[in-house]
């Protein structure tokens, strides 16, 4: 993770993530993170609630359903 190589001894990961999050996002995320922003206090909050918001269950159950439906190729072949 990129944050990891910029992080200093003194600094948490957890810290550095959390200043650096809102930084990758754009548009309506970034609303929804300034308008959340003061609730959410550590890392594994913000990602479970980013996660049910922008990824819920039903979701990535269809994503997962469709990947498994993808024809496997033999890499064999294609070396």
């Amino acid at each position: 993770m990129i944050c990891e190589n910029f992080r200093s001894p003194t600094i948490a990961l957890e810290t550095l993530k959390m200043r650096a999050f809102p930084f990758t996002l754009q548009g309506a995320t970034q609303d929804w993170w300034y308008y959340l922003s003061l609730r959410i206090t550590n890392w594994a909050t913000m990602e479970r609630i980013f996660l049910q918001e922008y990824f819920p269950t039903s979701r990535v159950a269809v994503v997962v359903g469709l990947l498994a439906s993808v024809p496997k190729v033999n890499c064999s072949i294609m070396i």
